[in-house]
């Protein structure tokens, strides 16, 4: 056994050895260690955000196709479609618009839940200077929490009866379509009854780091017996896992402050 308080020059070859390689592996940690500790939080959200990824928490969806177009939003008439929100914290919708030279009538989004038709969780209206004959025309409103994994329908409406008489083919407003169902998690809606095909549409969310972090326990929780289906169970392991981590950065702090005063 070597004594490490002796000058370097003064222990043995094999001593001398040991002493630089300990001395190299402390400097190889303290250079390290927010390295190391970012890279365990890193693998700890990696692992409870593998089941669906981050872009199923904080993403959105699109369907662009399209081959056809709706009849047209006049009088009463509405055009829909329903679809399963994928993310957290939903705050806009986007469909694509057809009209003709003269400027199309306002538009206006409803958003309602399938479990309660009759009532809008959200209502966006786009005036006629912001429209655009095939551009997406984005209803934009406040953010839905614990969106995910909700089935919502959406229907647009004209506001401007007079531009958007019947039959005024130059006022004409229609949404863009497909004639086939290529979104299998919701159908095209016309006057609240389903018809055939889908909209091209756009969803997307803004999410917050709390709806995103409520979504991945809910995420896990989702059919777990006991406590593994407790959402406090899982607040509780991340808020150990974390004072280990602070504990670990402190105990490994300490060691390097003890070796360089020696």
């Amino acid at each position: 056994m070597y004594n490490r308080h002796l000058p370097l020059e003064a222990r043995s070859g094999k001593d001398a050895v040991q002493e630089t390689r300990a001395r190299n592996a402390r400097q190889w940690l303290r250079e390290h260690l927010i390295t190391i500790v970012l890279a365990a939080l890193l693998i700890l959200v990696s692992i409870l955000t593998a089941r669906d990824g981050w872009q199923r928490l904080a993403g959105g969806l699109e369907q662009p196709y399209h081959t056809a177009l709706s009849p047209q939003l006049a009088g009463s008439r509405t055009v829909g479609q329903t679809f399963i929100c994928p993310c957290v914290e939903l705050n806009s919708i986007a469909v694509l618009p057809r009209f003709g030279d003269s400027p199309p009538a306002n538009l206006t989004l409803h958003l309602r839940t399938l479990s309660d038709a009759g009532h809008d969780l959200r209502r966006a209206t786009v005036q006629t200077a912001d429209l655009r004959s095939d551009e997406y025309t984005d209803f934009g409103f406040v953010p839905i929490a614990n969106s995910a994994g909700t089935k919502f329908y959406f229907y647009v409406e004209s506001t401007d009866q007079e531009k958007a008489e019947t039959g005024n083919d130059k006022a004409a407003t229609r949404l863009l379509r497909t004639t086939n169902d290529v979104y299998a998690w919701g159908e095209m809606y016309v006057d609240d009854g389903p018809a055939t095909g889908d909209l091209a549409f756009k969803v997307s969310c803004s999410p917050s780091m709390p709806g995103v972090a409520t979504n991945i326990l809910r995420r896990i929780t989702d059919n777990k017996p006991l406590l593994w289906g407790n959402v406090t169970f899982y607040a509780m392991l991340a808020a150990l896992y974390l004072g280990l981590m602070i504990t670990l950065w402190l105990k490994l702090r300490a060691l390097f402050i003890t070796e360089e005063r020696a």
